[in-house]
């Protein structure tokens, strides 16, 4: 931690560390400690390195981007023989309470508390899907989750200043209803239910959510919101109960559904009737791009769906109606008839170089000003490149039939554009340069689940083994794959990676219902 403190409790030989009210407690109950060493990293008296040498100074406190390192007695060990014991890690947000977790903690042994793990795993895993890849996958997502609040994180995350990773250890709506799609779909009603209800407490007054929280409920470091989340959770809504039938929770979800749909109509583009424009799903371009106009969709039609359930005839029908004046504004605004394959987006807000390039190549580009009329902004007409969220017009939100030819050439241009020669697997879009430019598992699995519902079977169970093939040595599944050399990089696990690989082993076996 950066403001932190860490130091030895003498009486119970734990090391903690703390910051505000959180704890953190190790120790080996049983074994004579042997020496302590806490210290400042990356400074002369950091623990670490002298640690590894078998040198504890002392050092009983440190502030401030603390470490310490114990060294316990466990007699002598002889050659080829080993010796197992057990430490414990607890987590409080005092002193007292995590000392009280350690003792409580110490009264059943490493292996004990290895079987009863054990057996309650198996025991929420019940009869889920038998795969052990599957399995796992379920056991991430419920790790990720609050099981208080119901909001599941991205990915855990131990990196103060992200340079390793991207800043996961949020929820964003949109990732956690991916999650909740994958429990729901494999009977898991109150993991996906708690989800929701958790959205529908963080939910702000205008109908939209913000772009991520953290999962106590406030609001998470933010650079935008995205309309996309508004239908994804809309549509989320209606896929639980749609499964479930659940009326108590159609009533508890029913003022935020009001709000989401409101909030919805309220940001179509006069002009084309889409979606106007917002940061789109990969959350680096302001666009009106043509995965926020499926969810968008998605989401009323979903919302006009509860409505009926509601009784509220004349909300659905004004619903319905919009989401379809949406699905015939999609191939008439975001299709590419040049290269056979639906846009990234239209309307997109670029910088003074790009601008000026459009320009230069005839393309139509234009400036506007900001909302206080203080700062031009720079707009160019399309954003051409191929983008794998175009998937999401079939899969989650259903706005083109799997089949449609329209469907059929993008994901042949999708395949040829975004697939990596070196290692397999589907860039995001074209040009895609995040954490270096990998391909993503993400999209190589969309991709797969869209393939398994055009029953070609094989072709996504490649896809499905790829992810598998790319997984870390515990199969955990990341965010992307090593553009050269495979294998996981980035963030590990990512809970959207599981989901998908949940959702597209369903696809398979002919068991995602839709």
């Amino acid at each position: 931690a950066l403001y932190d403190t860490i130091y030895l409790e003498f009486s119970r030989r734990a090391l903690i560390q703390f910051r505000r009210d959180t704890f953190l407690a190790l120790c080996a109950p049983g074994l004579p400690l042997a020496g302590y060493h806490t210290g400042r990293r990356d400074t002369f008296g950091d623990p670490l390195s002298p640690a590894v040498q078998g040198h504890f100074y002392g050092q009983s406190s440190t502030l401030r981007a603390g470490a310490g390192a114990l060294a316990w007695e466990l007699g002598e060990v002889s050659p080829g023989e080993s010796r197992d014991f057990t430490l414990y890690l607890a987590a409080a947000s005092s002193e007292a309470a995590v000392l009280k977790l350690l003792a409580e903690a110490g009264r059943r042994s490493g292996p004990k508390w290895l079987e009863a793990t054990a057996a309650r795993w198996k025991a929420w895993l019940g009869s889920a899907p038998g795969e052990p890849a599957v399995r796992r996958s379920l056991v991430v997502l419920k790790l990720l989750t609050n099981r208080d609040t119901g909001a599941s994180i991205a990915a855990p995350e131990f990196d103060p200043f992200y340079l390793q990773c991207g800043g996961y250890g949020y929820c964003w709506p949109r990732d956690g209803t991916y999650a909740a799609l994958a429990f729901d779909q494999c009977g898991y009603h109150e993991e996906a239910r708690a989800f929701y209800l958790f959205a529908v407490r963080v939910q702000n007054k205008d109908g939209s959510w913000q772009q991520r929280y953290f999962t106590s409920g406030s609001w998470a470091p933010t650079w935008g919101q995205q309309i996309d989340q508004v239908g994804t959770v809309l549509w989320g809504y209606y896929n639980h109960y749609r499964l479930t039938g659940d009326r108590g929770f159609l009533a508890q979800v029913w003022p935020s559904v009001l709000a989401g749909a409101a909030y919805l109509l309220g940001n179509l583009s006069p002009e084309n009737g889409l979606p106007g424009a917002s940061l789109d799903l990969w959350e680096d371009n302001f666009v009106q791009s043509t995965y926020a106009a499926a969810a968008t969709c998605g989401g009323l039609t979903g919302a006009a769906k509860l409505a009926r359930e509601m009784g509220e005839t004349a909300r659905s029908e004004a619903w319905e109606q919009a989401a379809q004046k949406i699905k015939s504004a999609i191939p008439a605004y975001l299709w590419d008839p040049r290269r056979q394959c639906f846009l990234r987006g239209i309307n997109r807000q670029v910088g003074h170089h790009d601008y000026q390039r459009a320009k230069e190549e005839g393309v139509h580009a234009w400036t506007d000003r900001d909302p206080l009329g203080i700062y031009t902004t720079y707009w160019v007409a399309r954003d051409p490149r191929l983008d794998a969220a175009a998937l999401g017009l079939v899969f989650p939100f259903g706005v083109l039939d799997p089949f449609d030819p329209l469907v059929e050439n993008t994901l042949k241009r999708l395949e040829e554009a975004l697939t990596s020669p070196a290692v397999g697997g589907l860039y995001r879009y074209e040009g895609d340069g995040y954490a270096g430019g990998n391909p993503w598992v993400v999209t190589t699995l969309w991709l797969g689940i869209v393939r398994a519902l055009r029953g070609e079977r094989e072709a996504a169970a490649a896809l499905y083994r790829w992810a598998l093939h790319n997984a870390s040595p515990t199969g955990l599944l990341p965010e992307q794959v090593h553009r050269e050399r495979g294998g996981p990089a980035w963030v590990l696990p990512l809970g959207w990676s599981h989901a998908m690989l949940v959702l597209l082993d369903l696809a398979l076996k002919g068991k995602l219902v839709l």
